[in-house]
């Protein structure tokens, strides 16, 4: 983590202590994977047992450890000549089908259920220095990704590594550090239909999707580039991410479909009707305002309206005072030891991104402009939150970088909760009340949620 100034109007990430900065990390590390530990602890109780999930069980591989053997010692050397060559016709197309189907049935193998990881990373190892030319990489990609599809009905760690698979693959690996790669964007839609499947196809565990998710961020972020005018890819996904967070999901899942949802780079999506509307940015608005979410949505939800391509004539005020309400409330479960002071820096941090580039050079992900909701909706009451929001803000981080137990200000509190709430709750004309929540159901008031981690023991419980 770098250390970090604070400064009224800006911030430079960078100024923590070398140990200080370490702690943090570790601590947030812990902090990401407390959560489903958290929700199975009752007084002292021993955690509730972990069902294995069924997909464990299943065993099906789709190669023979001989065929894999055979294949290294007489094809694999043609394999390689043949994808450098990077000339496809009737000689070298089935030779390098059978190449990539080799490689990527492999990790069916019960034999390197131990190693998935390294027999992963040397799938590609054996494609990107090798596969030249955009038509030999491309249809490479292609049958990688139709491969790895085969294994999506196999053994649960198989899938995710297939999963990561998809997500790992580049059109152009590029040239570190002088040219990035050139994510394959096409493996996306493969994704989507993970965590989306169509009619009658196979619904995978939660983690499963969680990675597909995560893989569709990272093709689009680093791949949206290659795709032709007027595609309709990112319409798609984005259509169906929303279909997704519309329902009650893990907390994970949920903001790793965010992440993807953003990175769509699409100011508005069609709704039924076939008008243009900023669903986007309206969903993740009520996912922020919805007070019976835990805290790592609300907030993440609240750091992605800052990257989120904002189009015009958004009514800013009432974002402005869900983002001033939530970080009161959050300060004030940090001092009624409802939610520990480590936990609630980085929730709080997560509010200030909303507001700010996590560095001087960040955009918003169409690129077009600077990330941050100062800088993206750039309206008089989100200018006023902001302003409202820093003191309780450096107040906790100068705790911080003292290494002293987290406490806000009581003053800085009642200064954000003060803000009075607008008239108008809609974002746009027609549009949904932010307060209307996103996903159905009763989840726990949110003081109550386990999920917004353990208590803050040592601070006044009376303050703020």
């Amino acid at each position: 983590m770098r250390r970090t100034t604070w400064h009224p109007q800006h911030i430079r990430v960078n100024h923590f202590r070398p140990q200080l900065a370490a702690a943090l990390l570790f601590t947030g590390l812990l902090i990401f994977v407390r959560p489903a530990y958290a929700q199975n602890q009752n007084a002292g109780a021993a955690p509730a047992v972990r069902e294995t999930p069924k997909e464990m069980r299943i065993e099906k591989e789709l190669v023979t450890e001989k065929e894999v053997d055979d294949w290294r010692k007489k094809d694999r050397q043609q394999f390689s000549t043949d994808l450098f060559a990077g000339k496809l016709n009737s000689t070298t197309q089935p030779k390098i089908e059978k190449g990539v189907r080799i490689l990527v049935h492999e990790l069916s193998l019960k034999a390197r259920r131990d190693t998935l990881t390294d027999t992963r990373k040397k799938i590609l190892r054996e494609i990107d220095p090798n596969a030249k030319g955009q038509q030999m990489r491309e249809f490479v990609m292609s049958e990688i990704v139709k491969r790895a599809v085969e294994l999506l009905d196999g053994n649960y760690l198989v899938r995710l590594h297939a999963v990561l698979l998809i997500g790992e693959l580049n059109i152009d690996q590029g040239q570190y550090p002088r040219k990035p790669p050139i994510a394959y964007v096409q493996g996306a839609a493969t994704l989507m239909d993970v965590i989306d499947p169509p009619q009658g196809g196979l619904v995978q565990p939660d983690a499963v999707r969680v990675l597909a998710a995560r893989g569709i961020a990272r093709l689009l972020r680093e791949g949206r580039q290659t795709l032709p005018p007027n595609q309709k890819l990112t319409p798609d996904i984005a259509r169906r991410v929303l279909d997704q967070l519309g329902r009650r999901n893990h907390e994970w899942y949920t903001s790793v479909l965010m992440d993807a949802l953003i990175e769509t780079a699409l100011p508005t999506v069609v709704d039924a009707g076939n008008a243009p509307r900023p669903l986007i940015i309206e969903a993740l608005a009520r996912l922020m305002a919805d007070v019976n979410q835990p805290y790592p949505v609300r907030t993440h939800a609240m750091y992605c309206l800052g990257r989120a391509p904002m189009p015009g004539g958004i009514n800013a005020a009432p974002i402005a005072w869900a983002a001033s309400q939530l970080a009161a409330q959050i300060a004030t479960d940090i001092n009624q030891g409802k939610v520990s002071g480590t936990r609630g820096f980085f929730l709080l941090q997560s509010i200030y991104f909303g507001y700010k580039p996590a560095t001087p050079d960040e955009l918003t992900t169409d690129g077009r402009g600077k990330a941050g909701l100062t800088n993206s909706l750039p309206s008089q009451s989100v200018q006023n939150a902001y302003r409202d929001f820093l003191p309780l803000f450096n107040g906790v981080i100068k705790i911080v970088e003292q290494g002293g137990r987290v406490i806000a200000a009581p003053q800085a509190i009642q200064t954000l909760r003060q803000v009075q709430q607008p008239p108008d709750m809609t974002l746009s004309p027609n549009g949904p009340s932010i307060l209307k929540a996103l996903t159905p159901g009763n989840m726990p008031p949110q003081a109550q949620n386990q999920a917004n981690g353990p208590a803050n023991a040592a601070v006044n419980p009376n303050a703020g």
